[in-house]
């Protein structure tokens, strides 16, 4: 992905929602970086998390990634509630937000006790 920019990622796992996946890796990363998952609020977006917070800003300050996950179904809510989402590898958001910090874990050598949503 490009650094310093939001770039949208396709491809990175299993996605069993239909999220969409944004990611933001500083100029400067660290070494073996850690992992922010900006979940977005009902109604919002991943890029609209970029926007709206201080996570990218910090993440060139700190070295770490930020990944946006972006939800696509028409409430624009994550599926925190349902029996799928409450079993662990039971299927809908959860499996895709997985999904994407393994991909991140492993295209950037990231710090697996360092990931934080």
């Amino acid at each position: 992905a490009p650094r310093a920019a939001l770039t949208q990622i396709t491809n990175f796992g299993q996605n069993p929602s239909n999220l969409q996946m944004y990611l933001y890796v500083p100029n400067n990363v660290a070494r073996k970086p850690a992992i922010v998952v900006a979940v977005h609020y009902c109604t919002g977006s991943g890029p609209a998390m970029y926007s709206g917070t201080e996570y990218a800003s910090l993440a060139d300050r700190y070295g770490f990634i930020v990944v946006y996950p972006s939800v696509t179904r028409s409430s624009k809510c994550f599926d925190v509630a349902s029996p799928q989402a409450l079993r662990r590898g039971g299927g809908s958001d959860p499996v895709g937000i997985k999904s994407m910090v393994d991909w991140t874990v492993r295209t950037y050598n990231a710090d697996t006790s360092r990931i934080f949503a």
